[in-house]
């Protein structure tokens, strides 16, 4: 047993130096740290359209929520220069803006538990994001988008 101990002595004070040094050299090393790779430059112009449409789709659905109507707007018209059109966007942007109103204009039934608080949801939001899945939404990008494969900041 006193082997032993002796063993687990020796080993510890021959380790706990090299542990402890490397402890405080991480201490003292600088941290690096990578930007993160989010944001409408790292993703493909189909995305940055899509997210685009979907962004006016949002704002246009919640028009008369001031603050979240402006934050959508402002974020669909940052993402216009992360997108590469193939034609003016003055022709691609009316074809999105009548998409979005065609989903938008949609009827959704309620669901059942707003029978029972009757509370009528006009789910909104549900459009918007059926708009960003549809196939409408995919012809409109391969319509008016060029090098849809090509990251906007790359």
């Amino acid at each position: 047993m006193k082997n032993k101990l002796i063993t687990c002595a020796t080993v510890l004070c021959t380790l706990l130096p090299a542990y402890a040094h490397s402890a405080e050299a991480k201490k003292t090393e600088p941290i690096k740290q990578e930007a993160p790779k989010e944001g409408a430059r790292y993703r493909t112009n189909t995305q940055n359209f899509k997210d685009r449409v979907l962004a006016f789709c949002i704002a246009r659905a919640y028009k008369d929520d001031e603050g979240a109507s402006d934050d959508a707007y402002g974020v669909g018209a940052h993402l216009f220069g992360w997108t590469g059109y193939s034609q003016d966007p003055n022709v691609a942007d009316p074809e999105a803006g009548a998409l979005i109103d065609q989903y938008l204009s949609r009827k959704y039934r309620d669901t059942p538990w707003s029978d029972e608080t009757g509370i009528k949801v006009p789910f909104n939001l549900a459009k918007c994001l059926d708009l960003y899945h549809s196939e409408a939404l995919e012809k409109l990008v391969r319509k008016h988008v060029f090098d849809p494969d090509k990251i906007a900041g790359g």
